[in-house]
């Protein structure tokens, strides 16, 4: 379901999980997924919800701490502009 529906189809979905369960997607696919699975279902939700934030994300982490990994950061960069000037 997650890479079949739109981005406002998917925040009613997560909205309408939140609210019949009580609880929000993220953290049940923290739970019950591991790998790079959880990693690539944590990144859809993410950006489902708030895609400024999640390239925001993206950026502060390839450039937290000692140094930059520089290869991390040239993706996100590639990628965000690829979406803005090919859309």
């Amino acid at each position: 379901i997650m890479c079949s529906r739109s981005y406002p189809e998917l925040n009613a979905i997560f909205a309408l999980y939140a609210e019949m369960f009580k609880t929000d997607i993220e953290k049940v696919i923290r739970k019950e997924f591991s790998g790079q699975l959880k990693t690539a279902l944590i990144a859809i939700s993410r950006s489902v919800r708030n895609k400024p934030g999640y390239f925001a994300g993206l950026l502060f982490e390839s450039m937290d701490g000692p140094g930059t990994r520089e290869q991390d950061l040239l993706q996100v960069i590639v990628r965000r502009a690829h979406v803005i000037f090919f859309s």
